[in-house]
């Protein structure tokens, strides 16, 4: 589950990928974030080895800016805790 703040989960997250940190802003679209095919890769990769959490480039055509994709990723974080407590009772 991200227990960091979104200032501490976007620090986080390019501190992985430095070439997005001057763009990683919450109003941000993504698509002004101008990745392609190999960065969003690596942006998914990141967020499953940092809060184990899978998403595909289908879940980011959901969301729209950076922001929402943040809350997104705490939003599946969170189904997964409570999966794993479920499943640990």
């Amino acid at each position: 589950m991200i227990s960091a703040s979104p200032d501490e989960f976007a620090a986080q997250l390019t501190e992985r990928l430095p070439h997005l940190k001057r763009l990683w802003k919450p109003q941000l679209r993504l698509e002004e974030l101008r990745l392609d095919s190999l960065d969003t890769v690596e942006l998914l990769m990141v967020v499953d080895e940092l809060y184990g959490v899978r998403l595909t480039a289908g879940d980011l055509g959901e969301v729209t800016t950076v922001g929402e994709f943040c809350s997104l990723v705490a939003a599946r974080a969170a189904e997964r805790a409570a999966v794993s407590a479920e499943s640990n009772r």
